[in-house]
């Protein structure tokens, strides 16, 4: 089986009425760590046990708007355990599919701007240098 370079969701956001293909996310509460919220929205969104978690970074969203740093983490996941059909829960919060990509692909689909998402091009981005990708 070969090691899969990224697993995206497409998800429906109502700011812009579009799908979008993103890596999982979501907020954690407050005072939790960054990691116990990555490893938490990982499994809720993908359905399958991270096995590693390594922190990639932070980034801020929108300087212009609001001053959030967030956290990127990248996890190692057991790909015999990958659902590929969202969980109820994660079809809840929008989304519709789940999608496993080799790095040929997904190279693709960044260059064919299928890609857009800010969290997800930040977090690519730190992979890639950090040599993670």
């Amino acid at each position: 089986m070969h090691r899969c370079a990224s697993r995206s969701c497409a998800c429906f956001r109502h700011s812009d009425r579009q799908w979008h293909w993103e890596i999982p996310r979501g907020f954690g509460e407050p005072g939790e760590k960054g990691d116990s919220t990555a490893r938490l929205e990982v499994e809720e969104e993908l359905g399958c046990p991270v096995r590693e978690l390594v922190h990639l970074g932070a980034m801020e969203a929108d300087t212009g708007m609001a001053a959030n740093r967030t956290e990127l983490y990248l996890a190692r996941l057991d790909e015999t355990l990958l659902r590929l059909t969202p969980s109820g829960e994660a079809t809840r919060e929008g989304i519709s599919t789940v999608r496993a990509v080799d790095r040929v692909e997904l190279e693709e689909m960044l260059v064919q701007g299928q890609i857009t998402d800010s969290f997800t091009l930040s977090a690519l981005a730190f992979a890639r240098a950090r040599g993670r990708l």
